[in-house]
């Protein structure tokens, strides 16, 4: 009985901080990908799968959202300085 409990315990995922931060960094590229500059936009399922699969196997939930906020962050940014060369403001 003990030994099942312990089996069932051991197939929850659990990713190191590394590991998560890694796949957030290439769901974030994936989603640079997607946009118009380069217009890969397949990326698109590949930068969601990859932010789904982060979430699930984040050990903790502050790190993960501390990963996604500074991987995107640094995403959005490079759009926001791409649009602002090619939209009429810029």
């Amino acid at each position: 009985m003990q030994e099942s409990n312990s089996i069932a315990h051991q197939d929850k995922r659990c990713d190191s901080r590394l590991l998560t931060a890694v796949l957030l960094l290439l769901s974030a590229l994936a989603w640079i990908l997607s946009w118009p500059p380069m217009d890969l936009w397949p990326m698109n399922f590949l930068w969601a799968a990859l932010l789904i699969r982060a979430t699930l196997g984040a050990k903790h939930g502050w790190w993960m959202a501390l990963f996604c906020l500074v991987a995107y962050a640094l995403g959005w940014g490079w759009l926001l300085r791409w649009s602002m060369e090619v939209s009429a403001p810029g």
